[in-house]
């Protein structure tokens, strides 16, 4: 995927139909259309990410999230290909926003929804369903970042691979992404909600259980 593909999807997707947290919501296409700019300013593109929330309020899945999730994987991707190797600060952002969707439906919190919901959960949520296919789409827009010189973007797009890599066809990868968590020092945060990857910190160095 390319930047062209990210505009191709904002243009010829129907907004207007998909209902986030409070029903289609036009602020949605125009803050993605705002990271369209290649030389977006960073406090610019943090406050369009921020408009996107009704696309995963309550870190629940909406008819608009796979469309705003497979926008946001385009985009990146397109970065990344043009970009010098390292991340920017949109980069960053967009990394970071991607990480906490990932980790907030990888398959152990799909399964707990679902022992919740009751069996045959998924075939009940479509947008669940669409949102984990695009597992590929998201491993691809991680992958150029998981060597960046800075540890914050490495941790992100771990973050996004590891969980991406749950897709079957993502398997021969997990080997890989595996020893790369295992090397990965501890976070310095102890709460888990203030860092995307402490979901797998048991992965760690000298964990017994690899995570997959």
């Amino acid at each position: 995927m390319t930047t062209a593909d990210a505009r191709r999807l904002l243009t010829r997707t129907p907004w207007s139909s998909l209902a986030g947290a409070f029903g289609p919501d036009p602020r949605v296409p125009r803050a993605l259309a705002r990271l369209l700019d290649p030389d977006v300013p960073v406090p610019a593109a943090r406050k369009a990410l921020r408009r996107l929330e009704p696309a995963w309020h309550q870190g629940t899945v909406y008819e608009v999230t796979p469309a705003v999730t497979r926008f946001l994987a385009a985009l990146l991707t397109g970065r990344a290909r043009r970009g010098t190797g390292a991340a920017d600060g949109v980069d960053a952002l967009l990394l970071g926003c991607l990480a906490f969707q990932a980790r907030d439906h990888d398959d152990a919190r799909v399964a707990l929804v679902e022992e919740w919901s009751g069996e045959g959960y998924l075939s009940r949520a479509p947008d669940v369903v669409a949102l984990l296919a695009l597992r590929p789409a998201l491993h691809r827009a991680a992958a150029p970042f998981l060597d960046d010189p800075a540890a914050e973007v490495r941790v992100h797009a771990l973050t996004v691979a590891l969980a991406a890599a749950e897709h079957p066809d993502l398997a021969p990868h997990r080997p890989a992404l595996a020893a790369r968590a295992r090397l990965l020092l501890p976070p310095p945060a102890p709460e888990p909600a203030a860092e995307p990857a402490t979901w797998w910190v048991e992965f760690r160095a000298g964990a017994d259980t690899p995570p997959f």
